[in-house]
């Protein structure tokens, strides 16, 4: 792995409708939830425009101006009129980022930084792993035989995560999390009732953890916190077993979501786990919550196992093996 412009860099390449963005989306919410900042760079090989007729950036482009600036509290842009002048160096470009611990490059498939091939079976695409040295891993939505490199599934967000750590050699501090107490009763109870009440329409009544004890799980579990600008944002309770670790309820609130703090918080409870010489994590759900069903399957939980709830619903029983942590 090389450094351009002083950042570590990973390339995601691919053809067309290999599945580049949605890896390289998964990517990015998976290592920022562990803790990493991460930039991305994408080379579009067409024209494109993020602006909108009619804005004032819009008319300052128009009315002649190379560089526009638009600035705000909260993100700041910056277009560039090439005019016919060459594009950037994906060097230069990454040099003009912000200081960070990963840059993931989408694109630049012929470029000289090292690349996770995205690849889809279904499509009679070229090979690129083997033919260019720079491959170093394979994201595949199917089987890949005689691969040179390590192949992933393409849905193994967890394991591509883990790969690019070690490979990038990156480290970073993890959010800091707090153990609760029977103070925090209230403040778990509001934020699981806020984000499991979406569920009731599915399936009838209020989901179980809407109507824990909270007083009794905060002495009797771990419930670790994860609060951000003074607010609770997430968090993850969580039985000791003697030869696992159940999880009993992870909850993100909602504007919180989509930011990675799921999987920092599942990835906390397995590195306790590992901590307790214990060899896999378990968890359950209720078979009509599709989406979780996918989120845990994506973060390498198996389903093992389902049983009959007295209401005629089903519980998904998942679980984790755990190996060694690479970083």
């Amino acid at each position: 792995m090389r450094e351009i412009a002083g950042k570590r860099v990973i390339g995601v390449a691919g053809f067309k409708n290999a599945g580049k963005t949605t890896l390289v989306e998964k990517l990015v919410a998976e290592l920022t939830g562990r803790g990493f900042r991460v930039s991305t760079v994408k080379h579009a090989h067409h024209s494109f425009d993020i602006d909108v007729e009619g804005k004032d950036s819009f008319r300052h482009r128009k009315a002649g101006a190379s560089d526009v600036a638009v600035v705000s509290r909260e993100r700041v842009a910056l277009m560039r009129e090439l005019r016919g002048a060459e594009p950037p160096s994906l060097e230069n470009v990454i040099a003009m980022l912000s200081p960070c611990d990963l840059v993931i490059v989408e694109g630049y498939k012929r470029d000289t930084h090292d690349k996770i091939e995205v690849r889809n079976v279904e499509l009679d695409h070229p090979a690129l792993a083997g033919d260019d040295p720079t491959v170093v891993a394979i994201a595949a939505n199917g089987s890949v035989q005689g691969a040179p490199v390590p192949v992933f599934s393409r849905d193994d967000v967890s394991g591509l995560a883990e790969f690019v750590i070690t490979h990038c050699k990156l480290k970073a501090e993890l959010p800091a999390l707090r153990r609760a107490g029977p103070q925090d009763a209230q403040s778990v109870r509001q934020l699981t009732r806020e984000v499991y009440a979406k569920w009731i329409a599915s399936i009838g009544r209020e989901p179980w953890p809407m109507t824990a004890d909270y007083e009794s799980a905060s002495v009797n579990h771990w419930i670790d916190l994860y609060e951000t600008k003074g607010r609770l944002a997430g968090l993850i309770e969580m039985v000791p077993k003697a030869d696992h670790l159940l999880i009993e309820n992870v909850a993100v609130a909602e504007g919180q979501q989509g930011k990675g703090i799921g999987s920092m918080l599942l990835r906390h409870a397995e590195d306790l786990a590992r901590q307790c010489g214990l060899a896999e994590v378990r968890l359950y759900t209720n078979a009509r919550f599709a989406s979780n069903l996918d989120y845990y399957k994506r973060r390498g939980y198996e389903d093992v196992q389902r049983s009959t709830l007295p209401d005629g619903g089903t519980t998904v029983h998942f679980r984790k093996v755990l190996g060694i942590r690479s970083v």
